[in-house]
């Protein structure tokens, strides 16, 4: 019984930290050495968050900024206006979405039997056991606000794109958005070829 429910538990775990693993996904050009690069500037973002005032909104625009500004600093990059080495620029996006959200569990209790009658009940290894199990799951759908980060980083240069980030989730609790943002930079930012300094 409780092998089964330390298996049950693992797989669990482990598929809801494949989820969460998924919602940050970079990219890059392996070839580049990104440690030439020391000095950046912002290009223009592109703000795609329909007319919902809750998104578009300038002051959340500063703080993604600000939030990259401090990753950038501690990996030992500037800002610079003229003639930086990187342009980064900011894409935001939101959805409305339907998905279905788990309304009950999938594995039911389990029932000893045996022989005897309660209390004085008698449990053999081979003329008891359990009986019970997985029961179909429920699920209830409900929509949701995905809202979607992307940060470029592009030779300035040459104009071409060198790295992207992305990070997505549900951002339906405007009260939530400061912390979100601060996390999704801070997650994107970790996996930037220049580690800390």
């Amino acid at each position: 019984m409780k092998r089964m429910l330390a298996l049950v538990t693992a797989l669990v775990l482990g598929m809801f930290g494949h989820i969460a693993n998924a919602q940050i996904s970079p990219d890059y050009d392996r070839s580049v050495d990104f440690s030439t690069y020391r000095t950046y500037t912002f290009a223009k973002p592109e703000v795609n968050v329909g007319n919902n005032p809750v998104f578009k909104n300038p002051l959340l625009m500063q703080r993604i900024e600000g939030n990259l500004v401090r990753e950038f600093n501690e990996r030992g990059l500037s800002q610079q206006k003229s003639h930086p080495d990187l342009l980064v620029k900011i894409h935001t996006y939101t959805e409305e979405k339907t998905r279905n959200v788990y309304n009950g569990s999938a594995y039911g209790p389990l029932y000893r039997y045996g022989w005897g009658f309660a209390p004085y009940r008698f449990y053999w290894p081979f003329l008891g056991g359990y009986y019970g199990g997985w029961n179909q799951p429920t699920y209830r759908q409900e929509n949701v606000t995905q809202g979607t980060l992307l940060v470029d980083m592009i030779d300035a240069r040459t104009n071409q794109l060198l790295w992207r980030g992305t990070a997505q989730g549900v951002v339906d609790n405007p009260k939530r958005l400061e912390r979100q943002i601060a996390r999704g930079v801070r997650k994107i930012m970790k996996d930037y070829p220049v580690k800390e300094s």
